[in-house]
């Protein structure tokens, strides 16, 4: 097992084809896997308009507001009717939902349609009209492959990384899955505490950053393995540089045998 370290601001840009965004991928398990057969996937999108999501049937999609522009206020992310909606004249189920604070995640199915639109902040006189973007934190599994993600639990009594509707528990099958990942991702400056051989050692990590484990000794999307960090579980704790709450994501990500 490796840990590796990133940071959004170091990781390569690959823009949008249609000039509205940009995406940074941390890391697309396993190595040299594309968009279609990914085992799960961490990146980070900065959007510049409104638009729909990519379709991808059979992942499941995290997903989490990381920072935006002064003027906006968030992005709202609405279901769209399917074709075979549309044909039986019947209204979508799902419900739409807005990321407008860091930290706060929603799970959404990447086969169903789905648009995001910004949200602009109200108009004042002191505000110039300048474009608007998001980014966002995104974590897809695919559980087409029976492959699904499990909040960490931090145990520090200051940190709020508790599991949102949808993502709460492991499967009751859980003891049939092995472990094949862990991410760790800092919306704020932040000191991770972990215990090795006994010894609490401290981990500090700026806003943006972030750390993935995988079962791999080798270099990943050219990031190096960084030290011997250990996966934060149980006692160990992660305290916060900020008074805000949502600091810290932490998934664990498990396949099913």
């Amino acid at each position: 097992m490796s840990c590796f370290k990133f940071s959004i601001s170091a990781l390569p840009v690959s823009r949008w084809a249609n000039g509205h965004g940009e995406t940074r991928v941390a890391v697309c398990w396993p190595p040299k896997s594309s968009m279609e057969n990914f085992s799960w996937r961490l990146s980070f999108a900065t959007m510049t308009h409104d638009g729909p999501f990519s379709l991808l049937p059979g992942v499941a999609r995290y997903i989490s507001l990381v920072k935006m522009t002064d003027n906006c206020s968030g992005v709202c992310i609405k279901a769209q009717e399917s074709s075979q909606e549309r044909a039986c004249h019947q209204q979508s189920s799902e419900e739409s939902f807005c990321l407008d604070r860091p930290g706060h995640v929603f799970l959404f199915d990447g086969g169903k349609p789905y648009a995001a639109s910004l949200v602009s902040t109200a108009p004042c006189s002191c505000m110039p009209d300048l474009p608007m973007n998001v980014t966002d934190f995104n974590l897809m599994v695919r559980d087409s492959l029976g492959v699904y993600a499990v909040p960490g639990h931090l145990s520090s009594p200051n940190v709020s990384v508790e599991p949102l509707w949808a993502c709460s528990t492991q499967p009751s099958d859980c003891h049939l899955s092995v472990w094949i990942g862990s991410v760790l991702f800092c919306f704020t400056d932040s000191t991770l505490n972990v215990q090795r051989n006994g010894v609490v050692e401290p981990v500090r990590l700026l806003a943006g950053a972030g750390l993935f484990w995988v079962q791999s000794d080798t270099p990943v999307n050219d990031l190096s393995p960084s030290l011997d960090i250990p996966i934060p579980r149980g006692e160990e704790a992660c305290k916060r540089a900020s008074g805000c709450e949502g600091d810290v994501i932490h998934f664990h990500i498990f396949r099913k045998t």
